[in-house]
């Protein structure tokens, strides 16, 4: 079990509207945290009772603008940054990033009837990795992801809203010389597969 120490993150943002543009900025100061393993059983010596781990929660800068290219077209994109290097992880995994993690996005969306609604989105994922931060228990990769969803006004105040995402992510190879000592190179190979389905309803009271 492990037991998490609470942290206050403060937040502040700017939105900017003028005719068919909105523009807006948020800024999340870095939270700092840690875990403190409570540990009954540990065979592997892995996760020693007590043991106290830091697990930040790193800066997060987000800006996005919105145009209305026509009353019932709306376009959209965005940027985030994450400050991965500033916040402390475990075994200083930090210092094994090249740089924080960048995200780019962008997604239309279009009022085809009043009682239809479509959207579609794209969004790029972008880490700064080096091998010290891969391993088999914990990784990440660079990334790709489309989505689409859709939007049916079935009563005055009742929409049903459907969707679909998939991710595709990139093969990121580690390549460990004499292994275990065994004089032989190991190579691993991270990726991931990610396909989500949504549905829901929204009602005004």
């Amino acid at each position: 079990m492990i037991r998490q120490v609470g942290g206050v993150t403060p937040i502040i943002g700017l939105n900017f509207n003028m005719g068919k543009w909105n523009i807006g900025a948020k800024y999340e100061f870095l939270t700092k945290l840690n875990v403190e393993n409570k540990t009954k059983v540990d065979d592997t010596e892995m996760f020693k009772d007590g043991v106290n781990t830091p697990h930040d929660i790193p800066a997060l800068f987000t800006v996005g603008v919105s145009y209305e290219i026509l009353p019932v077209l709306r376009a959209s994109v965005g940027y985030h940054h994450f400050f991965d290097k500033s916040a402390k992880m475990a075994d200083d995994k930090q210092k094994h990033l090249s740089q924080g993690t960048n995200e780019y996005l962008g997604g239309i969306e279009w009022d085809v009837l009043d009682w239809m609604q479509l959207s579609g989105g794209v969004q790029r994922t972008k880490y700064g990795l080096k091998d010290g931060y891969m391993s088999d228990l914990s990784f990440v990769v660079s990334s790709y992801t489309f989505g689409f969803g859709a939007g049916f006004k079935l009563a005055k105040n009742i929409k049903l809203n459907i969707a679909y995402f998939q991710t595709n992510y990139e093969d990121y190879t580690k390549v460990s010389e004499n292994y275990w000592g065994s004089g032989q190179n190991y190579t691993e190979v991270f990726t991931r597969t990610n396909k989500v389905f949504g549905m829901g309803i929204d009602y005004t009271f």
